[in-house]
């Protein structure tokens, strides 16, 4: 199978977790992983899966993330597409205003499922929510071990 992984990074904590799902995935697969300002789109479309992870800003995914997800969509249609962020756990946090903001407006993967489903994309398991520690990391414990599961399952699910 084919898979591109595609993310964005501030502080290194998106990226570490692409990684580790294009490690995984990498033992039975054709898979690369590239920053979002390092790919084009000529680089996805023809894939069996494209995954795609931001890190949550402003409640959202980065711009630049969410118009390559959006023009692969177009671009291929039938490329299936899974998602994943990374976010602080607001649950944490002794900040009213923050947990209200997060309650309304969401995260990244609530972003990138709406561009998903707006673009007539297909949609592959349930979005990977990876907590980072602080607001600039590092990962939570555990993580990225979740991540490794997250990959498997969705590989067992487009087979």
């Amino acid at each position: 199978m084919k898979i591109a992984v595609i993310y964005d990074s501030y502080f290194g904590n998106t990226q570490r977790i692409a990684e580790a799902i294009g490690d995984t995935l990498k033992a039975d697969n054709e898979v690369w992983v590239s920053k979002v300002d390092s790919c084009h789109l000529d680089m996805i479309v023809g894939h069996d899966l494209a995954i795609f992870g931001s890190p949550t800003r402003a409640f959202r995914a980065t711009k630049e993330l969410k118009a390559a997800l959006v023009a692969s969509i177009k671009a291929d249609p039938k490329l299936k597409i899974a998602i994943f962020d990374t976010r602080a756990d607001v649950a944490k946090i002794d900040n009213k205003f923050l947990k209200f903001m997060a309650g309304h407006f969401g995260y990244a993967t609530d972003d990138l499922k709406k561009a998903v489903l707006k673009s007539g994309g297909i949609l592959i398991g349930e979005p990977l929510e990876v907590y980072v520690v602080d607001s600039e990391g590092p990962l939570a414990v555990g993580e990225e071990t979740n991540a490794v599961e997250w990959a498997r399952k969705l590989i067992e699910l487009i087979k």
